[in-house]
């Protein structure tokens, strides 16, 4: 008799013993996912907040009575730096530009009727300007702000956006754009202090795949498609998901958190490795 109550105090115990491990291991999972969660959504958060005074910038300036004089009234043929409102308007995007130096290269205003565009820095563009081409040119036809994908500028050699915003003459037709060039070193910097853990990482993507932020700066610039990634996460860039991933990169096995930021055209992406998701 005492042989099978020892046994059965010895299975109880087994049993308790997997359930508390089971326990334990779903509350560490639950705490990883938790993690991977928070810190996408904290990169969210600050990558808006760092553009939002710049979008906030465009907008004031689009609603300044000297730029939509000065886009109203400069007509096909015609010079802005030849209107009337020229040097108001170059003293407002002067000022604009002075508002913060570390992280606007400059400020500019373009005319849809004159195919050209002006700039805080004094430089009007040249005759082989088309203002359709621009990358900005889109929000002529939204009627909203938005930020530009990032480029590397000829003059500066830095990678830049646009933050724009249409301009509408009195009957509400668009005349113009009103634009802000932001510096995004700001925003790799930051990017570089969202760790996780030994090995876990942030990445910034846009919303075709382009890395616009990667620890591993040889990413930057290149595509979901130019790496070895799983089509899980090409698939959830595409849908614009918010959601736990598990994917592999080179054949690594990854988890991740993916969500698109706002408005602003970015999607953030945090990542970990299988070993250190499992090993908590």
């Amino acid at each position: 008799i005492q042989s099978k109550i020892g046994l059965a105090v010895i299975g109880v115990m087994v049993i308790i013993t997997v359930l508390v491990v089971a326990l334990v291991y779903n509350l560490l999972i639950k705490a990883n996912n938790t993690e991977l969660q928070q810190d996408s959504e904290s990169v969210s958060l600050q990558v808006e907040k760092y553009f939002a005074p710049f979008e906030s910038m465009a907008e004031q300036l689009a609603i300044d009575k000297d730029v939509q004089e000065l886009l109203t009234t400069t007509k096909a043929g015609e010079r802005m730096t030849e209107n009337e409102n020229y040097s108001a308007v170059l003293e407002k995007m002067v000022g604009v530009a002075n508002l913060d130096t570390e992280n606007i290269q400059g400020v500019f205003v373009a005319d849809i009727d004159s195919n050209a565009s002006i700039t805080s820095g004094g430089t009007i563009s040249g005759d082989d300007y088309d203002i359709t081409t621009r990358a900005w040119y889109g929000c002529t036809s939204t009627g909203e702000t938005m930020l530009t994908k990032t480029y590397v500028s000829a003059s500066t050699g830095k990678t830049i956006l646009s933050a724009v915003t249409p301009v509408f003459d009195k009957s509400g037709e668009v005349v113009g754009v009103a634009g802000i060039d932001v510096v995004i070193e700001t925003v790799m910097n930051f990017m570089q202090d969202y760790t996780i853990g030994a090995n876990g990482y942030s990445m910034l993507l846009a919303t075709d795949g382009t890395f616009v932020y990667h620890p591993n700066s040889d990413w930057i610039d290149k595509t979901l498609e130019d790496i070895n990634i799983s089509s899980s996460v090409t698939q959830a860039v595409e849908n614009q998901d918010t959601k736990l991933l598990k994917y592999t990169v080179g054949g690594s096995k990854k988890y991740g958190y993916i969500m698109p930021i706002g408005d602003t055209g970015f999607i953030a992406l945090s990542c970990i490795p299988s070993g250190q998701y499992y090993s908590s």
